[in-house]
């Protein structure tokens, strides 16, 4: 099965690759037609193809490969809208398990019979099914509380490690050949340290009590499930009604209205919960993707799945905070040497215009006239300057502000994540600031 799967992968993914490839070399032999109108028709025909390709591979092998083209379906910034388009079903419109299927799973994760718990539980059309499980709307017995049942699909944890093992060698290889940038080391610490958490729905249990207790004063904008019930592969919470970010950001004309005047409240809200967590709380959900947000009736955001949620040591808070400081006073020489004190390597330490432009296009949302965005570009900064290594803990960081950003591009709002974090900027280095001179006058007193 893994060695037929990894076959599958292999077959797929370097079909997409080489269609891409051949058609750079048509485009340079000048085969690709004469105008410009005529070249844009010709990649957007590939694009049509490629992105139904990666569609069909993405729902066939499922698991890891899921996470993958989810990610790549928030990208607005850079992805064609082919893609776009067509990956955003695999938030929360993945084909499901069979009802005779998840009642057993049910039923053996929480040790009770359905019918002693709920009154009504509707198997046959889940909510939602993605990466790892699906969820099923139900309705206690007990007390009539509307709850969401999360169940993990059987193996799903094994099959998803293997898929990463995939995944690395296709990094490496990109790394290699088309992306100046540290690929792999992000891919290492997802393999031992970050996916498997996901696993274990206790453990999402903690994470949303925690979680639910600071941000519900801190940020009354968001909404945040309860825990009911859970065991390790079965989580049962109260229900948050909305309508997902997926049905938003793919253009209609209610979108379009709804972003021209509410856009901007809707991602400073998300923002101040990602600020409040990483500044202020210290650990934060690290899976951020449309399908997990829900516009509710009132304006306010439900945030669903807590399964990855990461710690920030206090080092790395302040260094943030102070990279994002220079963001707001655009100083070139400091935003280099902020991003610089982050950790990361490059082939050109001294150049601190691509510096600037890569720590822009990694830890800012805002739009920057004159730079692209797109690391497949040749006129993007890595093309000048190559990131040699990537701390792995930041990866989740860059996670979360791409996830901002590309909503900001989905909704045509301009939005700067720096701006939004100002304040728990301030407040962070402040407190920093101040930190040693308080020890100084304890220690004095003690003398």
């Amino acid at each position: 099965m893994p060695k037929r799967r990894a076959l599958r992968f292999w077959l797929m993914s370097s079909t997409i690759y080489l269609s891409y490839k051949r058609m750079e070399l048509v485009m340079r032999l000048g085969l690709g037609g004469n105008t410009e109108e005529e070249k844009e028709a010709t990649w957007n025909a590939l694009h049509e193809l490629n992105s139904d390709r990666m569609l069909a591979m993405c729902l066939e092998l499922r698991a890891f490969y899921l996470k993958m083209g989810q990610f790549l379906g928030t990208r607005h910034d850079f992805m064609p809208k082919q893609y776009l388009r067509k990956l955003s079903q695999l938030h929360d419109d993945v084909p499901p398990m069979p009802a005779e299927q998840v009642g057993p799973l049910i039923e053996k994760g929480l040790g009770v019979k359905i019918g002693e718990l709920f009154s009504s539980l509707n198997l046959t059309h889940p909510v939602g099914s993605a990466s790892i499980s699906q969820v099923h709307d139900g309705v206690l017995r007990s007390n009539g509380q509307r709850v969401a049942v999360k169940v993990q699909y059987p193996d799903a944890e094994h099959v998803m490690l293997a898929d990463l093992k995939n995944l690395r060698k296709l990094a490496a290889f990109l790394q290699e050949h088309e992306l100046n940038f540290d690929l792999v080391s992000p891919g290492e610490m997802l393999r031992y340290f970050g996916i498997s958490l996901e696993f274990d729905f206790l453990k999402e249990a903690n994470n949303i009590d925690r979680m639910h207790a600071s941000l519900a004063s801190a940020v009354p904008s968001v909404v945040l499930p309860e825990t009911v019930l859970a065991s390790r592969r079965v989580l049962v919470m109260t229900f948050v009604e909305g309508l997902p970010f997926t049905k938003l950001v793919v253009p209609t004309g209610f979108s379009r209205r709804l972003f021209a005047s509410k856009g901007k409240k809707m991602l400073n809200t998300l923002a101040e919960a990602w600020g409040h967590m990483l500044f202020v709380e210290g650990c934060f959900n690290a899976d951020p993707h449309p399908g997990n947000m829900l516009l509710m009736r009132d304006m306010k955001i439900g945030l669903l799945d807590w399964g990855q949620v990461k710690s920030v040591d206090r080092a790395l808070q302040v260094q943030l905070a102070r990279l994002m400081r220079a963001f707001l006073a655009d100083d070139p020489h400091q935003i280099a040497q902020e991003f610089l004190g982050l950790g990361v390597k490059v082939s050109n330490p001294e150049d601190s215009t691509s510096l600037r432009q890569l720590a822009l296009s990694m830890f800012e949302s805002r739009d920057v006239k004159g730079m692209v965005f797109s690391p497949f570009s040749p006129d993007n900064a890595l093309a000048s300057n190559q990131v040699t290594a990537f701390p792995p803990e930041l990866f989740f960081v860059l996670r979360s502000v791409q996830m901002l950003r590309g909503l900001a591009h989905g909704m045509g709002v301009d939005f700067s994540v720096a701006q939004a974090w100002e304040k728990h900027i301030g407040n962070l280095l402040d407190s920093n600031h101040n930190a040693p001179a308080a020890r100084k006058r304890r220690h004095m007193r003690r003398m």
